[in-house]
């Protein structure tokens, strides 16, 4: 893991927001719900989620978003994870689809659609309910070391250039 770098377009939203004063915490609890709410199971209302609950908990809003938009691949690619855990969880009928059809049918029709598949949502969002809080504290806690130590970088560098 020598070689890896974090990459700009994360690093940078992240430090400016250290500069300005926000806790480490702040930003890696930040990170980690914007990633937890970012792969929510109903495509199309993550960044409306992330509004809500970055507005209760006194999150960064611009971070949050932020990694909403950057883990939105992760999303397309979950959802039929967790549509299939949440049949798993229910004993529901297994459904057969492609994200290809179900986002054609969505345009179809959204109300058809909610009626064909919205059960199918409810599962597939319990599924989500009860994997990722608990993933997301783990990613909260595992972050709040490396957002440290680029703050505590920051704030040497911030004091070596005033010497």
């Amino acid at each position: 893991m020598a070689g890896f770098r974090i990459p700009k377009c994360i690093l940078d939203p992240v430090l400016a927001q250290l500069k300005q004063g926000i806790t480490p915490e702040k930003i890696a609890l930040s990170i980690a719900i914007g990633t937890c709410v970012s792969v929510f199971p109903v495509y199309g209302t993550t960044t409306a989620f992330c509004l809500v609950v970055g507005m209760a908990l006194g999150l960064n809003q611009p971070l949050l978003q932020l990694v909403n938009y950057v883990a939105c691949p992760l999303q397309v690619i979950l959802i039929p994870v967790f549509i299939r855990l949440g049949e798993w969880l229910f004993h529901a009928p297994h459904l057969p689809f492609s994200i290809s059809q179900l986002t054609e049918r969505f345009h179809v029709g959204p109300l058809r659609f909610m009626q064909d598949f919205g059960m199918t949502l409810v599962h597939a969002s319990a599924a989500w309910l009860a994997i990722v809080p608990p993933l997301g504290i783990a990613v909260a806690w595992a972050l709040r070391p490396l957002v440290r130590a680029i703050a505590a970088r920051i704030r040497e560098k911030e004091t070596a250039l005033r010497q």
